[in-house]
């Protein structure tokens, strides 16, 4: 409940950001700021290519693999 309170005066004081919790953690970043999430680094350098190059569908639709395989 405190935490609760706590979040909601942060927000209302500096409504020029963006408070993320995660876990126990605070993450605050100015508003209009692009943040990336993932559970790996793979996840997120894939979320920068897609933003960077957008994938056509079909090549999504043939999309197997989080990351391609490396040549042997």
């Amino acid at each position: 409940m405190a935490d609760d309170l706590t979040s909601a005066v942060f927000r209302a004081l500096y409504k020029n950001y963006r408070l993320i919790t995660v876990g126990g953690n605070y993450i605050v970043v100015p508003v209009n700021t692009l943040v990336l999430t993932g559970d790996s680094l793979g996840a997120i350098a894939r979320q920068i290519s897609e933003i960077e190059s957008p994938m056509e569908l079909t090549e999504l639709m043939l999309w197997e693999d989080a990351l391609p395989q490396r040549r042997k």
